[in-house]
């Protein structure tokens, strides 16, 4: 509220209160602070104080703030007193602070005669509680809830918890002695039990006596510390306020609700009055399962009339309530008798041949053919009622005055529904009540009178199974993948529930472990679907709260999805759902290794790979166009390959013996002269540098290398030597040196692109040889030369370039 009248308040803008604030329950109000505040209305503006607090409480307007918004009190005009006043003096007896009795039938407990009484010792009651257990102990004594005893054969020892207000409560621990020996109910209310009415009334009270410093005390109320406590107060609760509308009793709380004022304190009435006899004698209702053997007499008694009975208190009826009280000197026979006549009812009468005979004969299509059996049957045509006689006028006779067909007797109308109720006894179906009257009896129709009876019988079409599994109907083809989906709860599996999703076109399964079956879980897992997949056109559900919730439905109608609800108690509507459940749950059993996690990553992995049945292709292809790799791709020998997949581009190349810069990560120079003495791998190569070491060098850590040509020397002899002294230096290296004597000396790091193949770490060495054989065939060549050998020439044509063919050159 402050926030709205005031948006740019802060809590540094307020002032410390130091009040204390408490609503209506005593709990405590969080303050945030108090300050004065500039308020317009109407003709007034000034300041007035505002407290704040933290809580989203009601607002509260002082009497400070009555006189700047024209707001007065004027005093009191009227006292009308309260209708609950009215109520309490009306019902005296019941708010005079007394403890009540229950004045019904005594409680009796259903013991188990197997296990013998048990006394325990009294527990030790500290010091400091020893006054205030003394009083509690002497209060109920004075209530009449305990009675002081000698001994008895159940005694309980005592817990004294501690109240709110310093006193104690004498509660007995009757765990460890009669609960275990009380007879447990099926249902949660027990039905008070009176096995045990031999023993007495003192028996229920000895049961529940409790010992304690001061001795044992025999409880005369029944103790809510008795396991089946509960349930017999609250069936007595029940029976006593039974048919009062508004009226929920919740063991010693009664709740009542009402529409307007005058009719709660009408059922308040109902309530204190409780009207006894009309939960017991009233006739538009069940009489109760407790009650004493007079009112039970009198119940049976008034049963055999139809009668109204109307409540009225006991000042209203003088009389009555005078003869109540009034003493009796001689005791008198009771004058309700024992036994009553209740209901007469005519049981049904055996049918025998002289009833069929009887009324054979009253019957016109029966008279007339025993007529017809004793002169002859006329010649046809035979009108419709006499043909099925007709038909069969050779196998018919008459005995005793019935007609016989063979040896089944032919029952005139009037007898046939008696015996169709005879058939049906023990509601056997059409099939049987068919055969057991084809055993005795026959008429016209009687096999589809008997179908009737049957389709009729309301008790047996009440219990019919189920018909026969329709053949189920198939959804339509959606046209495209992720376009209609069926989603459905799986579990609670090992205490994990699953949400699975099915796509209806690629058959694509996603399960999704859920902590909570809420419709948050559900939104928040199809969410992550959708930022994958996109957005389906459908969504096929369940009747389940989740899909039926109001936050789902905003889900998907915020993004245009339709929401398609299958039929209630009908899962095949949504098979294509509860077909991938099924195949999750039983994966998931099977897969007993690992978290939730590993098992619903393998069982996926698993599902999107394989190819469907229907399609021949997996649901992966279906809906990502594509083969998801496995482990099983490597089978095939195309997995790997010999060439990069950019194959096609050029790169640099490089062959033994050619010249190269290679790159030195051991310090300066940057790059260091070497030559290509090996090949490493597709992309790495042996490089030998100086001072013999021999370094791996992947090819981007490899320059060309170029070197002056030696214009000393004619033509390309020297150069053509120094190639094939360079060969020559190669291969003898290569066969001299061993995988012992090689010395490789990496340095650096390769980038994490070129990291994971093998054998391309760069490698560099380097030998004299070549420049010392350069310098060998240098002085030898002098040494041609001045002995007047003459060099050889180069055997190669000499033309001039085609650019020159115009021009004369000198030279």
């Amino acid at each position: 509220m402050v926030k709205w009248l005031v948006p740019r308040i802060s809590k540094r803008r307020l002032n410390p209160c130091h009040l204390q604030l408490r609503d209506y329950q005593g709990n405590d109000i969080a303050i945030v602070g108090c300050g004065q505040f500039r308020v317009q209305f109407k003709e007034f503006c000034g300041r007035l104080p505002l407290i704040v607090v933290e809580a989203p409480l009601p607002s509260l307007l002082g009497l400070n703030w009555f006189q700047a918004l024209g707001l007065e009190i004027q005093g009191v005009n009227a006292i009308r007193p309260s209708e609950l006043d009215s109520l309490v003096k009306e019902f005296p007896e019941v708010f005079d602070g007394k403890l009540g009795c229950y004045k019904g039938s005594p409680v009796s407990f259903s013991l188990d005669p197997q296990i013998p009484p048990r006394r325990l010792k009294p527990r030790r009651v500290p010091f400091a509680l020893q006054e205030r257990v003394d009083a509690e102990l002497d209060k109920l004594i004075a209530q009449g809830i305990l009675e002081p005893v000698e001994f008895a054969k159940w005694e309980t020892p005592i817990v004294t918890p501690i109240k709110a207000d310093g006193s104690v409560r004498i509660c007995a621990d009757y765990r460890a002695t009669l609960n275990k020996a009380l007879l447990g109910h099926a249902y949660p209310v027990p039905v008070v039990q009176h096995l045990l009415h031999s023993l007495g009334l003192g028996s229920t009270a000895e049961a529940q006596t409790i010992v304690t410093h001061r001795g044992a005390f025999r409880c005369r109320r029944l103790q809510f510390g008795v396991s089946v406590a509960p349930g017999i107060f609250q069936s007595m609760m029940e029976r006593m306020l039974q048919g009062i509308p508004g009226v929920i009793p919740y063991f010693d709380d009664v709740l009542v609700a009402a529409t307007s004022t005058s009719q709660l304190m009408s059922r308040m009435r109902q309530v204190l009055h409780h009207k006894p006899l009309l939960g017991i004698l009233a006739g538009d209702r069940q009489a109760p399962q407790i009650l004493s053997p007079r009112m039970t007499r009198y119940s049976v008694f008034l049963a055999a009339y139809s009668y109204n009975l109307v409540h009225r208190p006991g000042k209203d009826l003088a009389h009555a309530d005078a003869l109540s009280r009034c003493p009796v000197p001689d005791l008198l026979v009771d004058p309700v008798p024992v036994s009553s006549i209740l209901l007469l009812d005519d049981s049904p009468l055996i049918i025998t041949a002289s009833d069929v005979a009887r009324l054979s004969a009253k019957d016109s299509v029966l008279s007339q053919v025993l007529d017809w059996m004793a002169r002859g049957w006329p010649q046809g045509p035979f009108a419709p009622k006499f043909r099925p006689y007709a038909t069969r006028r050779h196998e018919l006779s008459s005995q005793a005055g019935c007609l016989l067909w063979g040896h089944r007797v032919v029952i005139p109308p009037p007898l046939r529904h008696s015996l169709l109720k005879q058939l049906h006894r023990g509601h056997p179906g059409v099939v049987r009540m068919k055969a057991l009257g084809r055993c005795y009896m026959w008429w016209p129709g009687l096999d589809q009178a008997i179908t009737e009876w049957v389709a009729t019988c309301s008790q047996c079409q009440a219990c019919m199974p189920m018909p026969a599994k329709d053949q189920p109907g198939e959804w339509e083809t959606p046209g495209a993948p992720w376009s209609r989906l069926h989603i459905d709860l799986a579990g609670p599996l090992q205490g994990q529930s699953f949400l699975v999703v099915a796509d209806a076109f690629s058959k694509w399964v996603e399960e999704v472990p859920l902590r909570s079956t809420t419709s948050e879980a559900v939104i928040k897992a199809l969410r992550l679907m959708f930022v994958t997949h996109g957005l389906p056109d459908l969504v096929v559900s369940d009747n389940g709260p989740q899909f039926t919730a109001a936050e789902f439905e905003g889900f998907l109608a915020h993004r245009g999805i339709r929401h398609c609800l299958i039929l209630p108690f009908h899962p095949s509507s949504n098979g294509c759902a509860e077909r991938a459940v099924r195949s999750a749950k039983e994966a998931l059993k099977k897969i007993g290794h690992g978290t939730w996690g590993e098992r619903v990553e393998e069982f996926l992995l698993a599902q999107h790979t394989t190819p469907c049945q229907l399609t021949n292709r997996s649901p992966a292809e279906l809906l990502m166009g594509r083969k998801l790799r496995t482990t099983l791709d490597r089978l095939h020998p195309s997995y790997g390959h010999s060439k990069p997949l950019d194959s096609q581009r050029s790169y640099r190349q490089f062959q033994i013996g050619d010249l190269i810069y290679a790159r030195n990560y051991g310090g300066l120079p940057l790059w260091v002269a070497g030559t290509v003495v090996g090949i490493a791998g597709p992309c790495s190569y042996h490089v030998e540098v100086e001072q013999g070491r021999i370094w791996k060098r992947h090819k981007e850590q490899l320059r060309a290398r170029k070197q002056l040509p030696d214009y000393r020397s004619k033509g390309g002899e020297l150069s053509d030597m120094k190639s094939s002294s360079a060969a020559e230096v190669t291969k003898k290296h290569q066969a001299t040196r061993g995988p012992s004597q090689e010395r490789v000396e990496t340095e650096g790091l390769l980038s994490p692109d070129r990291a994971s193949q093998p054998g391309e770490v760069g490698c560099e060495k380097r030998t004299q040889q070549e420049d010392s054989l350069s310098q060998g065939e240098q002085s030898k060549s002098a040494t041609e030369q001045a002995e007047g050998v003459e060099p050889r020439r180069s055997g190669r044509v000499r033309r001039r370039p085609t650019y020159l063919s115009e021009y004369d050159c000198v030279g």
